[in-house]
């Protein structure tokens, strides 16, 4: 699988410290990336496992979304997932790899959301890409 820099949201970006919606490092402008709409690809993948301090119970909820602006001031959602425990949440465990659908917007983000407690450790990658290497 071949990255384009200018194709990434998260590249090892921490989730950690708040049950708040994290957003995406960078957001991607649809119209700057060309026209991929054949296969495109939303990748997730934890790049550090994630963990609390002690026994706490954590999940995470991990969401793709477009927006017609870049404040994302009416997000609409391509994908979220159910909470993911964090025990799950290993080093390279892919979350997901969905193909993007017709109709999407301008503007492409992902969030992350802590549930339960604070994350003591973790970090994300995500990124868009043409082809889904399927090795894991």
């Amino acid at each position: 699988m071949f990255l384009d820099k200018s194709l990434i949201l998260s590249d090892a970006q921490a989730i950690t410290g708040s049950t708040s919606e994290i957003v995406s490092t960078n957001v991607i402008d649809m119209k700057a990336a060309g026209d991929a709409s054949d296969e495109m690809y939303a990748v997730i993948q934890i790049e550090t496992a994630c963990a609390t301090s002690g026994t706490q119970a954590a999940s995470v909820t991990f969401k793709v979304q477009t927006s017609v602006d870049e404040a994302f001031t009416s997000p609409i959602e391509l994908y979220t997932t159910s909470a993911i425990a964090k025990a799950t949440l290993v080093d390279k465990y892919r979350v997901v790899a969905i193909r993007l659908p017709k109709g999407v917007k301008r503007y492409l983000r992902a969030t992350y959301t802590p549930a339960t407690t604070n994350l003591s450790t973790g970090k994300v990658d995500t990124f868009l890409c043409m082809n889904v290497d399927t090795k894991s």
